[in-house]
């Protein structure tokens, strides 16, 4: 039985470090330029584990770091995405300008569209 239990919905497999991500996207971006900031010591430094998930459910997801990687760069060729640094693709710089009022009040926001499953969630349809 699952009720009243929380899980961590991924694998452990698909655990990585910063620096990793960033390899794998060099793989995919050979021009990419690598920036070693191991000197920039960051202390949010975690494990998530998703055993539960695995015992409980069988759960194995489908989706790869590197199929999202592959997502995003062929999102920004195709100019889905036009100015990768617009807020709405940062968290950070999302909830400066937007602020977290918008996530909870009804105001119309793409955010709280996107949070309630309208018409600004951008599906892109499995190749596989």
């Amino acid at each position: 039985m699952v009720r009243n239990q929380v899980f961590n919905v991924g694998s452990n497999d698909q655990n990585f470090m910063i620096k990793d991500i960033a390899r794998l996207i060099h793989q995919q971006v050979p021009s990419a330029r690598l920036v070693n900031m191991e000197e920039v010591a960051d202390p949010r430094n975690y494990w998530v584990d998703f055993q539960r998930i695995d015992h409980v459910l069988s759960f194995k997801p489908e989706w790869t770091v590197e199929r999202g990687i592959t997502q995003v760069i062929e999102a920004l060729l195709s100019g889905r995405i036009g100015n990768y640094r617009d807020a709405r693709y940062s968290n950070i710089e999302f909830l400066k300008q937007e602020g977290i009022y918008l996530l909870t009040n009804n105001e119309s926001s793409w955010a709280l569209d996107l949070l309630n499953g309208g018409s600004q969630t951008v599906l892109i349809p499995d190749e596989a």
